[in-house]
């Protein structure tokens, strides 16, 4: 028990090391190593170890969830409720939806996958708001699920929409690095609606949330500082993103630890005052008679 909790301290601590890390180094080499004509770094040690550092941030929960026992990790996620937590992709994927169908130039295409987008937007920003209503995921559950396939299909059709943008050149780091967000948000979500139908696979989940925290903070943030730095050379719709991506790495961080440290350091149940008081009472009112006599030692 001590060797599990052990990793998952390590896992913790190590995804909170390599998100900072590639944070920092990511916005330093877009700084210094970036050529905004060609859309690509520039050879060097900066660069090759930004790569390295996302390389180990993919790698480490992954190998992680493999050799942590399993059984270790219970098939309960801690909810929302009481967490506002949700508020913020809710807001940032109704903007990402709406903004662009207002004001036609931040689209990045004026086909049927923009609209794909808006609606798929409009959906998962209903999901995250739904989550933060107890009724619904206690008396509507199916009603969430549904809705959280808007989620699923809304990072689908982002990387889709990233992919198909002329604006900016194909294997452009930035462009890459928002197409694996886009991914990864789709798959964590994906994980976080396999426990909402008892059907989880939690070593799973926790290796898919780590990533997409990594992923959604650095592409987010990086891009943010790319707009700053490079503003003609960089989507306007890219800007959106990376908000929303910054938004859904805050949700994807809170539930990853929230999630841990429950493993961590789980919360005994405690009976309420009324559960109490009906225990005292109706130990009081049995008497002596109501017990059986001559039970035999092996049915005890």
């Amino acid at each position: 028990m001590k060797s599990a909790k052990t990793k998952l301290y390590i896992l913790m601590f190590g995804m909170i090391a390599l998100t900072i890390s590639g944070i920092a180094l990511r916005t330093i080499a877009l700084r210094v190593s970036f050529d905004a004509e060609i859309g690509y770094f520039q050879d060097g040690p900066l660069a090759t170890l930004c790569y390295i550092i996302t390389a180990l941030a993919v790698l480490m929960p992954l190998v992680m969830s493999i050799i942590i026992p399993k059984g270790t990790l219970t098939s309960t996620w801690p909810d929302l409720q009481n967490n506002a937590v949700a508020i913020l992709p809710m807001i940032a994927l109704l903007v990402c939806g709406i903004l662009p169908k207002v004001l036609p130039t931040l689209a990045t295409t004026q086909s049927v996958l923009a609209d794909i987008i808006v609606v798929t937007s409009l959906l998962a920003s209903g999901y995250f708001l739904l989550t933060l209503i107890p009724r619904i995921r206690q008396y509507a559950p199916s009603v969430l699920n549904v809705v959280g396939f808007g989620v699923i299909f809304w990072g689908l059709s982002a990387l889709s929409e990233t992919y198909f943008d002329l604006f900016t050149t194909m294997n452009s780091p930035i462009k890459v690095m928002l197409q694996f967000s886009f991914l990864s948000v789709a798959l964590m979500i994906t994980a976080e609606l396999r426990f909402r139908l008892s059907k989880a696979l939690p070593r799973l989940a926790v290796a898919i949330h780590g990533v997409a925290m990594h992923l959604c903070l650095t592409a987010g943030f990086s891009t943010l500082v790319a707009t700053l730095l490079y503003k003609d050379s960089i989507p306007t719709k890219h800007t959106l993103y990376a908000t929303t991506l910054l938004a859904l790495g805050v949700y994807a961080a809170f539930r990853l630890f929230t999630y841990l440290i429950a493993q961590l350091h789980p919360v005994p149940v405690q009976t309420t005052p009324d559960e109490t008081a009906v225990v005292s009472t109706s130990d009081e009112s049995t008497t002596s008679e109501d017990m059986p006599q001559n039970i035999p030692e092996e049915d005890i």
